[in-house]
Order: C-alpha cells, then structure tokens, then sequence
C-alpha cells in the first residue's frame, strides 16, 4: 500500500473559475483518496498548517504557474517547525525554461506560507525559490542535546534532558 501524500484535481465548488480546485489525497491501490480535513493527521502542526496554507495559495488567484502539471508536494520541516520546505512536484511538459511567472508565484507562497523555501520538480529540472543563501538551500536546521557520559555520546535529544543540565551540551 503506497500512501505518499499529494495534490489531486477535484470538482470546483466555484462554478466562475476557469480551474478545478485542488485537494490534498493519499495514492492507494491506484486511486487518489482525499485526505479526510485536507492534512495529513500524522504530520507535524507545522506541516499541517503548511499543507493548509499552501492548498489555499494554490486555489487562490494568481497561481496558474505553480497549478499547472502540478502531480504533488511533499514538505519537509525542522522539529521546532522554524524551517519549512515545500516540494512541487510537476508531470509532463514539467516545469518550463526562465519561467518567471512560476518564479514569482513560488516567491509569493514563500512569504504568505513562511516556507524557507519552495522548490518545482520536473523530469530534467529542479527550481528553488525562497531561501537567500545557495550554501544553506535546504538545510534544516535543529538543535540538538548530547549527553555524553564517560566521554561517549550517551544519548541524542531534540530538548534538553531534565536534571542532567551539567553533563549536556547543546549542538547547533
């Protein structure tokens, strides 16, 4: 069973656009089921909250850019949810050459959805928009608690270990 979370055409409920809106589904058997509430329940709220954010930049005015082959977007978060990276992923013809309007639409979904960044995938092509710094493109950041006992690493922790605060060291 292949549950990968994507976006998936439905029916418009608004009848005036000239597209479909889109909804979030899970591949199962072959078949896109919709995601009951339009999230992933077993996500992190800051993914849940990205998932929201971005199904209604993408059925909003303004991103025929970014809808077009559009097959599916995954997101990748730091624990503390600070960092946000979106993956669009596009069919055929995927994503065009200089496409400054995709650029544009990516760039504002950045800042209304506060994703460090959002990257278009196509066969061939990779585009990331959003994050300033080619050397951190990418990077999640976390911090991380080591408690090293007798010189080892006796364990790794995303927060600090309660009573222990002399024998841990904090990893950026």
């Amino acid at each position: 069973e292949n549950n990968d979370g994507g976006s998936s055409p439905a029916t418009s409920d608004q009848p005036d656009r000239d597209y479909d809106t889109l909804m979030y589904a899970t591949r199962t058997g072959g078949s896109a089921r919709p995601l009951p509430g339009g999230i992933f329940p077993a996500a992190n709220p800051r993914i849940r909250r990205g998932m929201a954010d971005l199904m209604s930049c993408l059925n909003g005015d303004g991103s025929s850019a970014l809808r077009a082959n559009l097959t599916s977007a995954t997101f990748n978060t730091s624990w503390s949810g600070a960092d946000c990276f979106v993956t669009l992923m596009y069919g055929p013809p995927g994503l065009q050459n200089e496409d400054s309007a995709w650029n544009e639409q990516a760039r504002g979904v950045c800042e209304i959805c506060r994703f460090s960044s959002v990257t278009g995938r196509s066969k061939g092509k990779s585009v990331t928009v959003g994050n300033d710094s080619e050397d951190e493109q990418g990077v999640i950041r976390d911090d991380l608690w080591l408690s090293i006992d007798e010189s080892k690493i006796a364990r790794v922790s995303l927060c600090e270990p309660r009573g222990e605060r002399s024998a841990s060291t904090r990893v950026e």
